[in-house]
């Protein structure tokens, strides 16, 4: 799924190492824990903030939209856009592989996150989960010795970065007729065997017997609160510095808006709207203040010069083009407009500004 760039929900970045299908296989599941329940958020005061339910949106790394994202992913204008936790996917027990090139990989893997995606105010994690070959028993010493060492090599004290799945074959039983259960007809045993599972009906044993849901869960909430908490902090910075910076003949209000509207959008996304609500009415009332300030300097105006200011509002003079959506407002296409005309212009800024304060108000 392509079409529609990422933004508006927190992303989840998913990457496969070495076993193709794998996601496809476990999608379901996993995503059978989203919206992720039981997630507590700071405001921007510290505050802990409970989000009873916060949307994911899991995509796989090799993503058009993501790749596409990639170069810009250190402007503060994007960082609400960025994964928020890259999940890697590990699945294997032969112990000498995991040594001589797993291991390899991963440690390539999370410093590409690091560095594609991390830095100042990025705020990305990242997080191994590894899924124990389907046809193992879950007690199998060699898968255990391969989670032992990941745990070694990438665990973490501060918090969980190396979660096991366990997933049984007949967890991926479902009705199928005469033809008997699914698992039995394939006959196979590589997760890609299985990527054709899809989501449970009644009477199936879809899902069942599957643990470390819970673990991963708990590991998303925690990996999200950080990345989060490191986002805000660098927007709160950045803002602070734009507003700072305004008596610069070269400030513009147009990059504070980007940047502004961007933080707002990132705690919408993680359901704090009373915070994203008051991004608006700051940023309205900066927006006012420069209103004014250009009016007392640019003194009495012209006939001459009233289509040019017109279009500086924003108006076509056309009936037909020249209409308010009060109530309607998307970020992309306000955000089109503004790099287009290189300027905010206020009769679409004040619809903009309408609408999601409404949304924000209705909502909280």
């Amino acid at each position: 799924m392509d079409g529609e760039e990422l933004g508006g929900t927190f992303v989840i970045s998913v990457d496969e190492l070495g076993v193709n299908g794998l996601w496809s296989t476990i999608k379901d599941l996993v995503e059978s824990r989203v919206p992720l329940q039981g997630v507590t958020l700071p405001n921007k005061v510290g505050k802990p903030v409970a989000v009873p339910k916060l949307p994911l949106t899991f995509v796989l790394s090799t993503d058009k939209r993501l790749l596409r994202l990639k170069q810009y992913s250190h402007s503060p204008v994007t960082w609400f856009r960025n994964p928020v936790t890259h999940l890697v996917l590990v699945s294997t027990s032969d112990v000498h592989e995991y040594k001589s090139t797993l291991r390899a990989q991963l440690k390539r893997v999370t410093t590409d996150v690091e560095r594609d995606w991390g830095g100042p105010g990025a705020g990305t994690e990242w997080l191994i989960l590894y899924v124990r070959p389907f046809e193992l028993e879950p007690g199998d010493k060699n898968a255990r010795k391969v989670f032992e060492k990941l745990c070694d090599d990438f665990g973490a004290k501060r918090r969980e970065q190396v979660v096991r799945l366990d997933v049984p074959l007949q967890a991926f039983d479902t009705p199928t007729g005469s033809g008997g259960s699914r698992t039995a007809r394939l006959g196979g045993s590589s997760p890609a065997d299985y990527g054709v599972v899809g989501q449970a009906s009644a009477g199936s044993n879809w899902g069942l017997g599957a643990s470390g849901l819970d673990e991963l869960a708990a590991a998303l909430r925690d990996s999200i609160r950080a990345a989060f908490e490191a986002r805000q902090s660098a927007y709160d910075a950045e803002v602070r510095r734009l507003l700072n910076e305004r008596r610069d003949p070269k400030w513009s209000f147009t990059t504070l808006y980007l940047v502004k509207d961007s933080f707002a959008l990132m705690l919408e996304g993680a359901g704090l709207w009373e915070d994203a609500f008051q991004e608006y009415v700051e940023l309205e009332t900066v927006y006012l203040d420069c209103l004014e300030s250009s009016n007392l300097a640019g003194g009495s105006k012209s006939a001459e010069s009233a289509a040019t200011d017109a279009a500086h509002f924003g108006l076509t003079l056309s009936d037909a083009d020249d209409v308010a959506s009060l109530l309607s407002s998307s970020w992309r296409a306000m955000r089109r407009l503004v790099l287009w005309k290189k300027q905010v212009q206020e009769f679409h800024f004040r619809q903009y500004l309408f609408a999601a304060q409404v949304t924000h108000r209705a909502v909280d």
